[in-house]
């Protein structure tokens, strides 16, 4: 069961310099989303709600994720990412859902392909997190901060001082938000609803060569 009575908007003092940060720490802003109860090992994820948005930390061992010989030649032993997921982006909502299996009804309950009541729509907390989680699974989020390691602690505090940052500091959101994420220039903003035409055409009106191959390839139709 989620514990939805912690103050997910406090703000947290991080001391990287203390033994009181890291997964203690962590763990009293973020909940258990899904993964193993190894997840040192195995990999695991944790959120924490922000109004209808959801800060998502996702965790893995490169050894258990590609072997011991190829994570050998990784600098750290695990990798970590924190994500962002707008469970009020209704164009991402359905999609999202039926990649798991479910769907919502025609009064907005999410049910499972076997007819189970999963979560009711007047049960707002329940419902969001279930959206949250299946946005993860399908890809539908905004990437604010990955890097890999071998410090779980500092990794963990990194993490939740960042999503500190982002609810105090609502300029600091915006470049996190705006910020550039992958090779043809999208934006965390526009990866979250799935946007990757703003860049291609960016691309275009620069000249890139990545974004006249994507192009090329079928990506983006010129009008």
């Amino acid at each position: 069961m989620h514990d939805y009575t912690r103050d997910h908007l406090g703000y947290r003092d991080i001391d990287m310099s203390t033994e009181k940060t890291g997964f203690a720490e962590f763990d009293a802003t973020f909940d258990f989303l899904t993964g193993d109860m190894d997840w040192e090992e195995y990999g695991g994820s944790w959120y924490r709600k922000v109004d209808h948005r959801f800060h998502v930390v996702k965790i893995f061992d490169w050894r258990e994720a590609v072997g011991e010989d190829e994570a050998s030649e990784i600098d750290g032993t695990h990798h970590i990412e924190l994500v962002e997921v707008d469970t009020n982006d209704e164009d991402r909502i359905k999609p999202a859902l039926e990649c798991c299996g479910y769907y919502a009804d025609e009064d907005g309950n999410i049910v499972c392909d076997s007819g189970d009541m999963l979560a009711e729509l007047k049960d707002e907390d329940t419902w969001r997190l279930i959206v949250c989680e299946a946005m993860v699974s399908y890809g539908s989020f905004a990437n604010i901060h990955d890097f890999s390691g071998s410090d779980l602690n500092k990794m963990l505090a990194t993490m939740l001082a960042e999503s500190n940052q982002m609810v105090d500091d609502a300029e600091a959101y915006e470049r996190r938000m705006n910020r550039v994420v992958n090779r043809i220039g999208s934006t965390a903003r526009e990866m979250q609803r799935g946007d990757i035409n703003s860049a291609l055409l960016r691309g275009l009106a620069s000249g890139d060569e990545r974004a006249e191959l994507m192009v090329r390839m079928g990506t983006l139709t010129r009008e």
